[in-house]
């Protein structure tokens, strides 16, 4: 994740988190759905 913001900036990285339904408790944790979201949307490196 910290990886989708220093890429893509913050703001970018917040639409994705939110297309994928991503809370913020969540985020140190991504479960494998939620990363094949992300990274279906081209955010995870």
């Amino acid at each position: 994740l910290a990886m989708c913001y220093a890429k893509y900036g913050s703001a970018r990285c917040m639409q994705w988190l939110e297309l994928c339904k991503i809370t913020p408790d969540r985020w140190l944790t991504l479960s494998s759905a939620d990363r094949a979201c992300m990274k279906k949307r081209n955010c995870l490196i």
